[in-house]
């Protein structure tokens, strides 16, 4: 993942000034040095950009904040070093290594000589101040030349910002802009000399830059989150530990509705079986009610003609004992007589 950022700083008499910064601030910005020998400045605006047009917008808002002024020689005569500063972040999301890569482009004020600009007052101190910061880069380039063991670096704020670029490991080229004019042979001279010493300058081969510091807030962040996915772990592996109790309890409860099911179902078969014979039942019943009806009528024919027969026997024994009352009183009678008779 790569993000880019972008200022625009100006060297402008001694001083650092943000040319994107939106009012002026009341502190100096000042450069420090961070690790291993990296230089910054601090509280200056990083503009987050995508594409080149936002690295254009963001050079054309600093340009119309650049300080410019006239003299005998150039009407529009820069007065600072303009400095376009590119930060491209690079962070591996496999190995969490995070890399800058750092662009300076750099539009140097313009080299007049004092006796053509003919400078005076506050243009003559800034005009000293830009060549004294022209000069010491000179001094540097021809340090960095030579191979010396002392680079004068601090002292210009120009050098002093492009020190950790213009040490070994990084790149560089110059674009010049000279004169066709005869009359200004001396400065063409001058600028062609100090291109030719630049040349001359062997920083050696580009080097890869690795923020120790991004690393480990980064190797901070993956053990945190190794961290976190451990707990995750433990509770994603104590939630299938209940998960699966669940399951089992699921599966004992499934087991135990199967065999009341089974039980329920052998119920009503023998609900089933019961209804069937008591149907039967009520049919062998009212069958037999039905019997018990004849019988019933039978019965009371039966028990109506014994009462007609003992109707019967009860008028035919009056008559026999009335008869024989009868005979035995004539008999008696009779025998009275017979014995009256006798007498």
């Amino acid at each position: 993942m790569y993000n880019i950022f972008v200022s625009v700083l100006e060297v402008y008499n001694k001083h650092i000034r943000d040319l994107l910064a939106t009012s002026p601030t009341l502190k100096k910005l000042e450069i420090r040095q961070a690790s291993k020998g990296v230089h910054h400045v601090p509280r200056i605006i990083e503009a987050k950009v995508k594409n080149i047009k936002g690295v254009w917008d963001v050079l054309q808002a600093g340009s119309n904040a650049k300080a410019v002024g006239s003299n005998n020689v150039n009407e529009h005569s820069i007065r600072s070093h303009c400095m376009l500063y590119i930060m491209v972040k690079a962070n591996n999301l496999i190995n969490g290594e995070c890399t800058k890569s750092k662009l300076w482009l750099v539009d140097l004020a313009s080299s007049e000589r004092l006796a053509k600009t003919e400078a005076q007052g506050e243009r003559l101190k800034k005009a000293q101040n830009i060549n004294q910061s022209l000069s010491t880069l000179r001094d540097v380039i021809s340090s960095l030349a030579t191979k010396s063991s002392h680079i004068t670096y601090r002292n210009s704020k120009l050098t002093h910002l492009l020190q950790d670029s213009l040490v070994g490991y990084s790149k560089k080229l110059v674009f010049l802009q000279i004169s066709p004019s005869e009359q200004d042979v001396g400065e063409t001279l001058s600028s062609l000399n100090f291109a030719t010493r630049v040349q001359g300058v062997e920083l050696g081969p580009a080097k890869k830059h690795t923020d120790m510091g991004e690393i480990q807030k980064l190797k901070l962040m993956l053990e945190k989150t190794k961290q976190e996915l451990r707990s995750k772990d433990d509770a994603l592996q104590k939630l299938e530990e209940n998960v699966l109790n669940l399951k089992c309890k699921a599966k004992s409860k499934d087991q135990l509705c199967k065999n009341q099911q089974g039980k329920v179902n052998e119920l009503e078969s023998q609900l089933e079986s019961k209804t069937e014979l008591c149907k039967l039942l009520e049919k062998q019943l009212l069958q037999h009610s039905e019997g018990m009806q004849g019988e019933d009528e039978i019965c009371s024919n039966f028990q109506r003609k014994v009462n007609e027969l003992e109707n019967r026997l009860k008028e035919r024994e009056q008559a026999e004992y009335v008869t024989q009352h009868k005979v035995s009183a004539k008999n008696v009678k009779e025998l009275e007589n017979t014995l009256k008779g006798r007498t």
